[in-house]
């Protein structure tokens, strides 16, 4: 019988992302449209995030998965993607991951 994998803390895979992603904590924050205490937060368990941002990070990982984390790291370092945490980031973040 296969054993199931135990799901990661929301901790770990926001870790995750900036891992794979390449992006300090500082830069995620930018990435996300939050303060950099925010993601210590996120990072150290002390504040469950809102609904939006799980729904963000899950897009995160599944463009990732897809190959996608270099292309989305690189759109928002250069400032193509306008500011950060807008809607153009998300849309973009959004075709990367389901399309």
């Amino acid at each position: 019988m296969a054993m199931r994998e135990k799901p990661k803390k929301f901790s770990e895979r926001i870790r995750s992302v900036r891992g794979s992603l390449d992006l300090t904590r500082e830069r995620f924050a930018q990435l996300m449209g939050v303060s950099l205490a925010t993601v210590n937060r996120w990072e150290l368990e002390d504040v469950i995030p809102s609904s939006p941002t799980h729904a963000i990070v899950e897009g995160l990982e599944l463009a990732i998965q897809r190959g996608r984390g270099q292309l989305i790291r690189e759109q928002f370092l250069s400032g193509a993607l306008g500011a950060a945490g807008g809607p153009k980031l998300y849309h973009f973040i959004y075709r990367s991951a389901y399309e």
